[in-house]
Formats: structure tokens, sequence, C-alpha cells
């Protein structure tokens, strides 16, 4: 038989071991759940906090003291009047009490716990002490703060933006909508929620529309456009792109995003058709019509550019212009054209084009510069003018009317020789014809001698007269002395008969040029001259030749009233004497060029390319 004394002591050590085995597990849990125990006898001021809740708090039991003050001073400031609000309205009700705060541990750091308390009565129904626990949930604080932000944001995002985010079901009714789009569409969101979609759209068509949910069965997803239909009878166009969702929902529904595409789909429409009638425009006008990108490849070429070259539009878009359509041996000096005029140059250009059969025809270009809307350079646009025929056609007529002064001067030189040979013996005879008259008449009569004595006078003034036209026509100094001389004796006739005092400037001897050369200087001084006494009402005027490097130079100046601007250029408005002289002065390779303002004189200037070496032969015809 046991001892009873034994039996009570084996009950005891079990329950110690049972307790001991209880707080063990609590201990554990407390750890588990980041939360804490704790005790405060309300009649003692004795606190009791579990080693979990110590950690928790940050508390070394060894070195502080467990204390109501020292609880206190842990919680927020903020949030103290809160937790003492909790704790009395408890222990005066004598009910459970709840509370969440924040507590400030010791090193700065923060954290939020929250605590469940109970009052425990003693034997006369007064309350004894409270006991507890608290659980650290800052992270579940701060992970609810970031899903709210989370939404927040989420929430401001759909809610601003035009485009539409919606779910419907399997049916086609609407389930959810955010609010701008349904704004946009007339409607606010609830009278849009429970309707179907069919029922919106600006066609109806039930058969479209069931084949977009089976190709959402089918497929998971879809996208296209969809044609809808406002509150007020207009139609907008969406482009949709829809998924089907059918996990972690209980039945399936389509998430769906679009947006309202309607001005694009207009301004597309727009934008073909004035395509389309630029084409037409394109395609009637009478030039060639180019444009290039950047690196000088053909993204616009109208139907009159494609029948010169020969090609079709497809096979010249994207193609290389100056590879595909210039002659080889200009390529070169094109892409530096083409350089110049992406840099501003938009000079008049004439070039050689390559057509596809391998002929050549010349174009004039007049060009610019495609902008973008932000004005930045993407390319340039040309026009081009087939001048091929017409430089053939003014080939000829410089060629014509080359010959045709050549026989001018021919005839003028012959009708020279004429006056000088003919008219001038003629006259010669009349003086000796006259002289012996003079031997029959009687001397002492004096109305006879006065008649005999004008007639030698008149005669002398017909030879110097014949003399001058006929050097005029064709001064035979130029032909023995050169043009200098020339120059020289014609300045001082145009002086003499006209009174405009005329300098001659000639900083350095020319010597002798080719005939044809020395011919042209001295008409175009002759014409200028002329002109000079005709319309500038110049009182002087100068002439200057001189050399300029391989050039020869002729300058006459006066300081008249100036030219108008149409008789400048070699237009149909310019004088026949200008155009005489610019055609001169072509013919042989040489710019003539004119400058002019008003009430400030005239400027007149040949250059001609002469020999390296002066002509020294005599003799030359001039022809």
């Amino acid at each position: 038989m046991n001892n009873p004394r034994s039996v009570r002591r084996a009950k005891r050590e079990n329950s110690f071991v049972k307790l001991r085995q209880s707080k063990g597990l609590l201990a554990k849990a407390e750890l588990i759940g980041d939360l804490g125990s704790w005790e405060h006898n309300v009649l003692t001021g004795e606190n009791v906090w579990s080693a979990n809740l110590c950690r928790l708090l940050g508390v070394d039991p060894t070195k502080t003291k467990l204390s109501e003050e020292l609880f206190w001073e842990l919680i927020h400031p903020d949030d103290r009047e809160v937790v003492r609000t909790a704790i009395e309205y408890g222990m005066k009700d004598k009910h459970e009490y709840e509370y969440q705060a924040r507590f400030i541990l010791p090193g700065g750091c923060e954290r939020v716990f929250y605590t469940r308390g109970k009052p425990i009565p003693g034997p006369n129904n007064q309350i004894i002490k409270r006991m507890g626990v608290t659980q650290d949930i800052t992270v579940r604080v701060e992970a609810e703060r970031a899903l709210l932000e989370s939404e927040g944001r989420y929430r401001d995002l759909v809610e601003s933006r035009h485009d539409l985010f919606c779910t419907h079901d399997l049916s086609g009714r609407i389930l959810s909508v955010n609010e701008l789009p349904a704004r946009l569409l007339g409607y606010c969101p609830e009278e849009l929620i429970g309707r179907y979609i069919p029922n919106q759209l600006y066609d109806l068509n039930k058969t479209q529309f069931r084949d977009y949910l089976e190709r959402i069965k089918r497929n998971g997803f879809d996208s296209g456009l969809m044609a809808l239909l406002t509150k007020s009878g207009e139609k907008r166009i969406w482009k949709y792109q829809n998924i089907l969702r059918t996990r972690g929902v209980s039945a399936p529904l389509v998430r769906g995003m679009a947006h309202d595409v309607t001005e694009q789909i207009n301004a597309q429409k727009a934008l073909r058709e004035s395509s389309a009638r630029l084409q037409r425009y394109l395609d009637i006008a009478e030039v060639i019509l180019l444009a290039l990108d950047l690196k000088g490849r053909i993204i616009l070429i109208n139907r009159k550019g494609c029948s010169i070259l020969g090609w079709n539009e497809s096979e010249l878009i994207g193609r290389d212009w100056i590879k595909t359509c210039l002659p080889i041996e200009i390529r070169d000096s094109l892409e530096l054209l083409f350089e110049n005029l992406l840099a501003g140059d938009f000079s008049y250009v004439e070039n050689l084009v390559l057509t596809k059969s391998g002929e050549t025809r010349l174009i004039g270009w007049r060009n610019s510069l495609l902008l973008n809307d932000k004005g930045s350079i993407v390319g340039t646009l040309s026009s081009g003018e087939d001048i091929t025929e017409r430089k053939k056609a003014e080939s000829a007529v410089r060629q014509l009317s080359a010959r045709l002064l050549l026989v001018q001067d021919h005839e003028r030189r012959v009708l020279a020789q004429e006056l000088h040979d003919g008219f001038g013996t003629y006259l010669s005879g009349l003086s000796l014809a006259l002289g012996k008259i003079r031997t029959f008449i009687d001397e002492t009569d004096i109305e006879q001698r006065q008649v005999i004595t004008e007639s030698r006078k008149l005669i002398q003034a017909a030879c110097r007269e014949m003399r001058t036209i006929s050097y005029l026509l064709h001064p035979p100094m130029l032909e023995i002395s050169g043009l200098e001389s020339a120059l020289a004796w014609l300045i001082r006739g145009f002086s003499s008969r006209s009174g405009i005092k005329v300098s001659l400037e000639m900083p350095a001897p020319v010597g002798r040029l080719r005939p044809e050369i020395e011919l042209t200087l001295f008409r175009i001084a002759q014409e200028a001259l002329n002109n000079v006494y005709r319309h500038s009402e110049s009182k002087s005027a100068s002439v200057r030749l001189f050399r300029k490097s391989l050039n020869i130079v002729l300058e006459i100046a006066d300081l008249g009233k100036g030219m108008k601007p149409r008789f400048l250029e070699g237009t149909p408005t310019a004088t026949v004497g200008i155009s005489s002289m610019r055609e001169r002065v072509q013919d042989l390779g040489g710019t003539f060029t004119i400058e002019s303002a008003k009430n400030k004189g005239c400027l007149v200037r040949a250059t001609i390319l002469s020999d390296d070496k002066p002509h020294e032969k005599e003799g030359a015809t001039g022809l």
C-alpha cells in the first residue's frame, strides 16, 4: 500500500512538471506570435512582463525595473490619451478592453502594438489586478498602409485616365467601369453597370458580339475596334484589348481596357483623302516633284517625274536618288550640293539626270526643306523642270546669233571698205574736179570764189564723216595696232562728237589678243558708250581694261541716272544692244554683267578668258 505522503508528493511533482511544460509552450507561442503577456497588480503596483514581451519592448528586466511609469514612458505621447481612456473604461465597467498604440523603444525605434487586457476582481468584487497580452503588429500595419496607398494610387490612376477599364461577364453584362470614360460616353458609372454591351454598340450586330465572346472563350484574349453609342447618340470608336479571367473569381469574367480612337480614325481618313487629293495635284503638275529624306532616299515622286525618268513609282521609292538617277561623273558634286541644301542653300540648280534607258535629261531645280511638326529638318522637297529642249533651243539661238554677229561684222567691214574705196574715191575725184573748175572762174568774182570755198569745205566734211563712219563700222586700227589703240581712238572720237568726258584706264598693257576677243570688247565699249550718250544723262564716263588672272576684263562706268531693273537681265525686256553685248561675250565663254542703282550710274563689265600669251599676229581678219 502506498504511503499517502508519497502519493501527495508525486502529485505535486507531476503538477510542477506540467506547469513548467505549459510555461515552456506559452513562451514558444509568444515567440512565434510576436506577442507577450503581462500582469499589473493594482493594489501593490507590481508589474510582471513575460520574457518575450520584454524582448519585444527592448527592455532588459535585469537592468531596468518593470513599472507603471516605464509602461507610460514607452507609449508614444500622441497615443497615451487613447490608451488611458481604453484602460479606464475597462476598469470602470469591469470588462475586457483593447487598444492599438505606438511604442517608442529604447534607441528610438517606433513599433506598433495591439493590446487586449482584462480586469481581475478580488473576493469583495474589487479590481485587484489587470492582465493581458500585447502583440507586435508593426509589419501588418505597414503592409495595410502600403496597400491602402497602392489602392489609392491605382484608383487615382484609373479614375483620372481617359482609358476605359471595365469588367463584364460572358453574357456581355457590365460589372464595373471607371468614371472618366463613362462620363465621356455621357453616363455615370452606375448607369452603365448592369447593362449589356450589345445594347451600347452603335451598329447593333449580335452575331459580331457573339463572335467576340467566342474568341475570348477560345483564346483567352481579344483585341480590335468597337463602335459605341453615346448617350446623345454620337458614334465613338474605341480600340480594346480584353483578357479572360477564370482564376480567383467565382465565375469567369472579362477584364477590358480600351481607349477612344475616334479622332485618330477620322484624322487618318482625312489624311488619306488629303493624300489622294495631293497625289492627284502632284500627278497633273507639269514639273517633277521630288522629296528626299536626310540620307538622300526617295520618299515621294510624282507621275511627271516617273514619266521623265522612265521608272515606276514603286521602283523608285526608298532608293538612293544620287546613285540611281544621276550620271556617275556628277555624283560627287551633287552630294555636296545636297549637303549645302540641308544647310540652307536654296540656290537654283541645273544638272543632268539619268533615265532608266540610259538617256540624260537636263533638269532645273528649285529646292526647299521638309520640316516636321517640331520644326526639325526631315528631308528636302524639290520641283524640277525638264529644260533639255529649251536649252537646245537656246544653244541653237546662241549659235544663230553668233553667226548673225559674224555676218554683221563681215557686212560692216565690207560696207566700211566700200565707203572708203567707193565714196572716198568719188569724193577725192570731186575735190580734184572742183580744183579744175576753179581755173575757169573769175577770181575777181567774190561770189564765185565763196561758192568754190564752201564746196571744198563740204567735200572735206563729207570725207571726214565718211572716214568716221567707215572706221566705226570696222576700225582698221583694231587689226593694225590692237585693242588698246582702237579704244583710245574710239574714246577720242566719242568725246569730240558727244561732249562727254571719257577717261581710259589701263593699269598695265594687255598686249594683243585673239582677233575675236579684241573685236568683241571693242563692240561692247562702242555700244556701252552709245548707251551713255543716249540714256544716262551723265557728263562723264570711264573705260577700264585690265588683266585679272587669265581673264581680260573691260568695264565701262558712268555717273548717270541708272537703268531700270527690268533692262538688266537677259529677258525679252532687255534692249537689243544689251542682248547683243551679252551674246557676244557668252559666245566666247565669258560673263557679262550690269550693275546699276537709281541716280548712281551704271557699270557694264565683260570678262573673257584670254590666251596665256598675247597674240602677236598682225593683219588678222577679225572674222
